[in-house]
């Protein structure tokens, strides 16, 4: 199998990696802000500036690559069909603006989280369009870091308990920008609200799933992440919907060490 790691670090200026996904400065246009973005796992490649994409091949014909053409040269491999290609949608954040208004503070001041785990975990008030409510409301912003502290996604949430996230985003865990380095007992829960009492209360070594039950293929993209954990302890709530995450978690992660619990009373 082509490497697309090689290919692409040496011709992508300040690349960057985070699970399956190189991103960087495109060698196609001047690219000052990292516009580009690489599949290490199909070689699929895409700049959101200047919207040049293809695959692997493509790109090092574009770049003069020879080597990589030379030792990879199947033509048939060459072709590209966008419509199987997947690029995720990369949220604006900036970190650090943790200025709160009283009535969220209060918030999670009510659930036990103070406000020095809420600047840690980087959370924010923004004004966005709350589907449910059709009207743009202030709602508490949870960014997604990955493990390189890279924000990928955001989910909103306003004190009503309606949610929205960035469309298109990269799914993945919540929590990882805290998640002890080296630590190989993870805490799975069900939502950002669990996780971040969870950090108030000292356990940092958790992670929340983005949507419930609803659809664990984010798991794809923390392979990195899985393979430094050996125990997994579930703690979801002890409802119809925290009970059927629990049973789609057992059959994901069952080659883990499992230990099961039940969250109850916790305000969510």
């Amino acid at each position: 199998m082509p490497d697309y790691k090689i290919l692409y670090k040496t011709h992508v200026k300040k690349s960057k990696i985070s699970g399956n996904e190189l991103t960087g400065l495109c060698p196609f246009h001047d690219d000052r802000n990292p516009s580009f973005s690489a599949n290490l796992e199909t070689g699929l490649f895409k700049c959101f500036a200047c919207n040049k994409s293809g695959n692997a091949y493509q790109f090092a014909e574009a770049v003069g690559d020879t080597t990589f053409l030379n030792n990879n040269g199947n033509s048939n491999m060459r072709k590209f069909s966008p419509a199987k290609s997947k690029f995720y949608t990369k949220p604006k954040w900036n970190p650090g603006q943790n200025d709160l208004p009283d009535k969220i503070l209060k918030w999670f001041e009510n659930r036990g989280i103070s406000n020095s785990v809420l600047v840690k975990n980087d959370i924010q008030c923004k004004t966005v369009w709350m589907p449910q409510r059709k009207q743009k409301v202030k709602a508490i912003a949870f960014p997604y870091y990955d493990l390189e502290g890279n924000v990928f996604n955001v989910k909103y949430r306003d004190l009503k308990k309606n949610f929205t996230q960035v469309k298109g985003a990269r799914p993945g865990f919540y929590g990882l920008k805290t998640f002890p380095q080296g630590e190989d007992t993870c805490i799975v829960t069900e939502g950002e609200a669990d996780s971040i009492s969870l950090d108030s209360a000292g356990f940092t070594n958790n992670v929340s799933v983005p949507n419930g039950a609803n659809g664990l293929k984010f798991l794809e993209h923390q392979k990195n992440f899985l393979n430094q954990i050996e125990t997994i302890i579930i703690a979801v709530d002890n409802d119809k919907a925290g009970q059927e995450l629990q049973k789609k978690l057992i059959n994901k992660l069952s080659d883990k060490d499992l230990w099961i619990t039940n969250i109850t009373n916790l305000k969510t």
